[in-house]
């Protein structure tokens, strides 16, 4: 069955990817995102950011990782997470642990619509999908998967690893790992 979207909850859910560079994760987790909310008809915006300053293209090793998944990162051009990004998301999907950390220093009503695409896509899969894709709804799913203790996100247990400066295999595995843990 398709999700559900309610007419009385105005205007798409926002969903933000984040990264450390916002130059590999985040941008193709956003860009495999875009293809399946265009897919299914969602109401979403997408996009992503980085905790680092931007203004630099993807890394070439993922922009041809993409590509084995119909994704074209070449155009990408990083942005740095800013305090009013955080706080238009419902949902803020990030790479580890230490992201969500670093996104409640800068905005500390995230915590509980923060959360890692490993801790995303394990309740998805085990029976707790968003089903109902309206704002309040993610919302509320949201802090239901982020009512976690912070140790949780120290552990680096749901952490997808930077793949920067690894090789070719190490790049193509983390995309394949982000392409099946983004459950829009």
């Amino acid at each position: 069955p398709s999700p559900a979207v309610s007419a009385s909850d105005p205007g798409p859910v926002q969903l933000l990817f984040v990264c450390t560079a916002n130059r590999i994760r985040s941008p193709f987790a956003a860009a495999v995102a875009v293809e399946r909310v265009t897919v299914l008809g969602l109401p979403i915006t997408v996009d992503s950011a980085g905790l680092l300053e931007g203004g630099e293209p993807a890394v070439e090793q993922m922009v041809r990782a993409a590509t084995r998944h119909g994704v074209d990162l070449s155009p990408h051009v990083s942005s740095q997470v800013t305090a009013p990004m955080l706080e238009a998301s419902d949902l803020v999907v990030t790479m580890t642990g230490r992201h969500v950390l670093g996104l409640i220093e800068i905005d500390p009503t995230c915590q509980h619509r923060a959360l890692t695409l490993r801790e995303w896509g394990a309740r998805s899969l085990n029976g707790d999908p968003i089903t109902d894709w309206t704002s309040t709804a993610v919302r509320e799913w949201a802090a239901r998967a982020t009512d976690r203790p912070i140790g949780a996100l120290m552990s680096e247990a749901a952490d997808i690893v930077d793949p920067m400066s690894q090789r070719w295999p190490r790049t193509r595995r983390t995309a394949a790992l982000i392409a099946e843990l983004v459950t829009v």
